[in-house]
């Protein structure tokens, strides 16, 4: 008659009357011990099968991942040129005005900024088109004359460091 055990579910058909738990644990140990274990854990493995190959298709997935530290000083570095940006616009922006009478600076801002046309701006202020053209001419060419002054400005900045 053939007894069927359960020994930690693994089931075991056996031809033996009865088998008592040590002679069962004595059994799978001496299996277990037997067989070449280490042989079998690392058969079809090499060195290589944990890393990548310095191939070119897995150059773009080797990157290396910055440091809190790295973001932090980052996010501070473009904060200070944001901030020097708008100091930089707020200073053009009052030399703009400084040599633009009001209408000229109205009449430019709606133009390049708002997007409004000229046939639209001399429509709102009640005069004639060809009123609103030449005034935004003349704004243009006071314009250019500050980028140029600025320009030369920085040009000789540059030279000073230089020398």
């Amino acid at each position: 008659m053939e007894r069927v055990k359960r020994y930690k579910k693994i089931r075991i058909t056996s031809k033996v009357p009865q088998l008592s738990l040590g002679e069962l644990r004595r059994f799978f140990h001496r299996h277990w011990s037997d067989s070449d274990y280490h042989t079998t854990e690392k058969s079809g493995r090499s060195y290589y099968d944990n890393g990548l190959p310095l191939a070119d298709e897995y150059l773009d997935l080797i990157v290396s991942v910055p440091s809190v530290e790295d973001k932090l000083f980052q996010k501070l570095a473009e904060a200070e040129a944001d901030a020097e940006r708008a100091r930089t616009c707020a200073l053009l922006m009052v030399q703009i005005r400084s040599c633009l009478t009001p209408k000229q600076y109205r009449r430019l801002w709606l133009l390049c900024v708002e997007g409004m046309s000229v046939e639209a701006i001399a429509a709102m202020e009640g005069v004639t088109h060809q009123n609103v053209s030449k005034s935004i001419i003349k704004a243009r060419k006071n314009f250019k004359k500050i980028l140029v002054i600025r320009e030369n400005r920085v040009r000789n900045r540059l030279q000073k460091r230089e020398e």
